[in-house]
């Protein structure tokens, strides 16, 4: 992994744990200063149930939906939702950003067409004319 994507992945799983924990247990996971590596982070969430189950959540919905798009790769994450290993969980998507990120590009490109707003314009012809 690139060091850039590494500070990607670190920066995602810290957001994570943010919203997945109270800021008390975060800060008696952590302390006062944030973790510098990946390695920090996950073997500090493993245990964490609710860090666990809102990553769960979290791949479960992008499994969904990309699975139901047919999007390549949706078969490898549905695979590391069958596992019922939560901590392994952690591991494979550290290990999977490059397939996550992937998904999610595939995603947004097709879920955020940047041709919606023009079809809407031509339900409102008066819009289309202000602008």
């Amino acid at each position: 992994m690139k060091p850039a994507e590494k500070q990607q992945v670190l920066e995602l799983l810290l957001q994570l744990a943010r919203k997945s924990i109270d800021e008390q247990e975060f800060t008696t996971l952590f302390g006062n200063e944030s973790p510098a590596r990946i390695s920090e982070v996950t073997l500090a969430l493993r245990d964490s149930k609710p860090f666990l189950q809102t990553l769960r959540n979290q791949l479960e919905a992008v499994g969904r939906v990309a699975g139901a798009l047919e999007l390549a790769g949706a078969s490898h994450l549905m695979e590391w939702l069958g596992d019922d290993c939560d901590p392994c969980l952690v591991d494979r998507a550290v290990e999977g950003y490059g397939l996550l990120y992937q998904i999610l590009l595939e995603l947004d490109e097709l879920l955020l067409w940047t041709g919606w707003p023009l079809l809407g314009t031509l339900h409102d012809p008066i819009a289309a004319l202000k602008e």
